[in-house]
């Protein structure tokens, strides 16, 4: 994902980055609204530039015009992210499916904190007519498990 914030990075992005600086000249493209109006067929452009180069390449070339950039992470890239690892961010949540891993929210990771899925009223109408849907009742040991703790509780 890359963002061309004003005309200095246009001109750096079609000359460093595309390797095309002709490109910046072009009347098609010359202001942002132009280059909006032509969205289309300027994507074509990039892509068939870009498609030379790897998306190391790709990112060593936007840093260096000084391009504002950032990698988009697949949903594989999240589940392995070696910092969500190291900061022990993942934890084991109950529901009523079982135990599933999930991300602890920001804030979350305070002692005597126990994630959970907790029971919504509503929550038979999400499950088939066919099916029986679990209850609180049904699952006491998981819901006695499922407390947060109280204000001002540090253990």
């Amino acid at each position: 994902m890359l963002g061309i914030q004003n005309e200095r990075e246009w001109q750096a992005f079609c000359t460093r980055v595309l390797e095309q600086p002709e490109l910046a000249r072009d009347e098609r493209f010359v202001t942002n609204a132009k280059r909006s109006a032509a969205r289309v067929e300027l994507k074509a452009l990039i892509d068939e530039s870009f498609a030379r180069f790897s998306a190391e390449q790709v990112v060593e070339r936007l840093n260096a015009a000084q391009i504002a950039n950032s990698r988009v992470n697949t949903m594989a890239d999240v589940w392995n992210h070696r910092q969500l690892a190291a900061r022990g961010r993942w934890v084991n949540v109950d529901t009523p499916a079982g135990s599933v891993p999930a991300l602890l929210p920001p804030g979350a990771a305070m002692p005597g904190w126990t994630p959970c899925l907790h029971w919504a009223p509503t929550a038979k109408r999400f499950w088939p007519s066919s099916a029986s849907a679990p209850t609180p009742s049904t699952n006491s040991s998981k819901a006695a498990r499922c407390r947060a703790p109280s204000r001002g509780q540090n253990s």
